[in-house]
């Protein structure tokens, strides 16, 4: 039985400065460290290969530059041959370029991006600076009509902008006790910061909703302890809509109180903390709760 001639092992060779270069079109690849290969065959089993930007570069004696730092734009303007040790401080001066440009810009990588980041900087100063002024007005027994006509704002938004801080905007009473007061609502959304007391969305511009946590019942109620800040949490509309449908969940978070318990003595999971809310539009921290609410996952029984 004859037998077989064990199989030739491929060669791979590196292309020679003095030697031509092979004829037809080559295998091009990118290596594992980015740079674009050239590869032919030129015998049985036989490869000659190149680095694409050297051979660009006429296979010179030094090293060639990338001028983008792209290893695989090997165009002819982008490249530069330098010897090893002018490659070397080539690299070391981009890098402490690098680095001056970065710290210039508050460690971000571009003008662009530093500039961005100073205007978002500057617009937050001048809004705490708007709110500072609006606090300094209200301690001095302006109203929010007379705030607005100082600063050019509606009256409106000047009180939402004074319960966002924390500073309850004096408001009119009214007379129906069957109602939650302007004065009791702007306790309560002072003391949520304009934020549903739940997931803490933002509700500064609309929104938000005043629920009672010891329902009113049909027709509303006149009994004064109903409509006080115990028993008030100011929400989201969505979160009112899944107090409502999701009672029993609700009520062992506190958001709901069965009649005839006092709201006093209940704790409420307040943007995942336990408190107890006083009629003073302030709370009492009981520490982190086990597990907060998320709308997205059902809640703990």
């Amino acid at each position: 039985m004859p037998t077989r001639k064990p199989m030739k092992r491929a060669t791979i060779r590196s292309l020679r400065a003095d030697e031509p270069v092979p004829a037809g079109e080559p295998r091009r690849y990118k290596n594992s460290a980015g740079y674009v290969r050239l590869r032919w065959k030129v015998g049985p089993q036989q490869y000659v290969e190149v680095y694409e930007h050297r051979l660009v570069a006429g296979l010179p004696v030094g090293e060639v530059h990338h001028r983008d730092h792209s290893k695989d734009n090997n165009a002819d303007g982008n490249l530069v041959v330098l010897s090893k040790r002018e490659h070397a401080e080539r690299h070391a001066q981009e890098k402490a370029g690098q680095s001056r440009r970065e710290t210039e810009w508050g460690g971000l990588r571009s003008l662009a991006a530093y500039d961005k980041s100073q205007r978002r900087l500057a617009r937050l100063a001048e809004r705490r600076a708007f709110l500072a002024q609006l606090a300094e007005l209200h301690s001095t027994g302006k109203t929010t009509v007379e705030i607005g006509a100082i600063v050019g704002r509606n009256s409106s938004n000047v009180s939402r902008a004074l319960r966002a801080v924390g500073v309850s905007p004096a408001g009119r009473a009214r007379t129906d006790s069957g109602e939650v007061s302007m004065k009791v609502r702007s306790m309560v959304q002072a003391r949520a910061e304009m934020r549903c007391e739940i997931c803490s969305v933002n509700l500064l511009w609309g929104g938000g909703q005043v629920h009672h946590r010891t329902p009113r019942g049909m027709g509303g109620s006149r009994v004064p302890e109903r409509h006080q800040p115990q028993n008030l949490l100011f929400l989201c509309a969505d979160c009112h809509r899944m107090i409502e449908s999701r009672r029993a969940d609700a009520i062992h978070c506190g958001w709901l109180v069965p009649s005839g318990t006092d709201p006093a003595t209940i704790r409420v999971r307040v943007r995942g903390e336990l408190m107890w809310l006083t009629n003073q539009g302030t709370f009492t921290s009981m520490g982190r709760s086990p597990r907060s609410f998320s709308r997205s996952r059902p809640m703990a029984s």
